[in-house]
């Protein structure tokens, strides 16, 4: 819940001026299809002296967050969407990855698809040797397409989904014992 209202607040903050007025919360609320009570809410809880804007800073107060962490997860979070931006056919699913690596597999996707065109097999088996030669050995790499399921231990900070095309790549590496 936390981490969607700071996603939120991230997302509303265009200008990252760690200031959000009303005018931007009724214009997320809008973009979101989200009902009046939206609105009513984080003034409730955020603006209560109804002053027009929520700052930043209030809004860690009144969450019980510490200001400063938060500030290095908006960081985490902006780098994350100009990772994203920068590859537009890319959808993220799910993440547990400095936003670095995420766009260096970007660019190792791009060159194991056109270096093996339609052959999943060439593509996992190019990306699994690729990533173990640049970040060492461990590595698993799986395309799927459609619907899937999956559940797995991964080593922390290793682990990253994402639908490119008509496939998904689940890649994640696991420790060495």
């Amino acid at each position: 819940m936390v981490e969607d209202l700071k996603e939120a607040y991230f997302t509303i903050d265009k200008g990252h001026t760690d200031v959000i007025t009303m005018e931007a919360l009724e214009q997320y609320r809008q973009e979101n299809d989200l009902s009046e009570a939206f609105i009513k809410q984080w003034k409730k809880l955020f603006d209560p002296e109804n002053t027009g804007v929520i700052t930043l800073e209030r809004f860690c107060e009144k969450l019980g967050l510490d200001y400063s962490d938060v500030r290095e997860d908006r960081d985490k979070f902006e780098n994350a969407a100009a990772a994203s931006q920068a590859q537009p056919e890319i959808l993220q699913i799910a993440e547990d990855m400095e936003p670095d690596r995420q766009k260096a597999i970007f660019e190792f996707v791009q060159q194991a698809e056109d270096n093996n065109k339609d052959s999943e097999r060439n593509v996992v088996r190019w990306l699994k040797a690729k990533l173990d030669e640049e970040y060492g050995r461990l590595w698993h790499v799986i395309i799927v397409k459609g619907q899937y399921y999956a559940f797995y231990s991964y080593e922390a900070g290793y682990s990253f989904c994402f639908k490119k095309g008509h496939r998904i790549y689940i890649i994640y590496k696991t420790p060495s014992c």
